[in-house]
This record gives structure tokens, sequence and C-alpha cells, in this order.
């Protein structure tokens, strides 16, 4: 009886020893596939990481820029609009310098929005800064009549007289647009 308990107790060492070798050879190591999956989840996230970053990056240029664009103060006056030259008062109530970059005029509708006229640059070689806390006359000429814009749009005859005009001026850089 004791030789057969020896033979069992060999036969499941032989057993598992034969189990162990095998499984090693015909089974693949995780580790490999393990390791480059992690090189390749890594790869990822420093992509992912990037972006964020970058994103990061832009939404706060983005508020510095519209905390600067709330800064600026404005005030427009429209002083003289003969035929083609115009006139207009502007006072930079703010503690930056403005640069304007052009004006146009616009009339709202039932329909929308019309611009009357293109936009209109400095005579000359005159250039639209105005210095912080100071005002200045911008003079320009429109390439047309805003009152020929019009037409299309007016059923009346007197469009001048019938729905006032904004002043829209364009500023340079990350100033936004102020209208009067």
């Amino acid at each position: 009886m004791g030789g057969l308990l020896l033979s069992a107790v060999v036969g499941a060492i032989v057993g598992a020893i034969v189990t162990v070798y095998l499984q090693k050879r015909l089974t693949r190591d995780p580790a490999v596939e393990i390791a480059a999956l992690r090189t390749q989840l890594q790869e990822h996230v420093d992509s992912i990481g990037k972006q964020v970053t970058a994103f990061q990056e832009r939404v706060e240029t983005l508020e510095h820029e519209r905390t600067e664009a709330e800064q600026v103060s404005l005030s427009a006056r429209l002083q003289e609009a003969i035929a083609v030259n115009y006139q207009m008062f502007v006072k930079n109530d703010s503690d930056q310098e403005v640069a304007i970059e052009s004006v146009y005029l616009v009339r709202k509708t039932a329909d929308g929005e019309v611009t009357l006229s293109p936009d209109g640059k400095p005579k000359n070689a005159d250039d639209w800064k105005i210095p912080p806390h100071d005002a200045r006359v911008l003079e320009w000429v429109a390439q047309r009549d805003p009152y020929h814009y019009a037409a299309p749009y007016r059923p009346w005859a007197k469009i001048r007289n019938a729905n006032p005009c904004a002043v829209c001026l364009r500023l340079q850089d990350s100033q936004q647009a102020a209208t009067d």
C-alpha cells in the first residue's frame, strides 16, 4: 500500500511539473502584451495632455482678450454726414490706447441689419489711434452715399428721417467693435 501511495504522489508531482512546463510553453506571456498596451496608452495620455494644455492656453488667451475688450469704453457721436464726407467725435474713456481700423454704418430693419456703407478708412495718412482718456474727431470718406445702399430696402420716400442708423467702429487687435 505504501508503494501505491508513493507512486500516486510521484505521479501527481510529475503531472504538475508537466502541466506547468506545457502551460509556459504553449501560453503566451501577457507581460509583453501588457507592456505594449501600456506604451500605447501612455502615448494617448500624453497626446490628450498636450491637447488639454493647448486648449487651456487658448481659453486663457481668449479670457485675457475678453477682459481687455471689456475694459475698453468708447463713446461716439456722428457730427457730420453730408454726401460722402463724414466726421465723428470719439471719446476713449478707458485706460488703454484704442486703434480704430474702420467705420461703417448699419440700419436695423424688420429682416435684420442692413449695412449702409462699406468700411470707411482714415483719410490720407491719418491714423485713428485714440490715447487713454482722450477724444478726437475722425474723418472719413464713404465709397458711396449710404442713402443709395438703403434704397432697395426702403418702401418709403424719406429713409433719412425714418430709421436711425448705427455707427459701428471696428477696432484693431483684440478690441471688440463698438456701436452708437
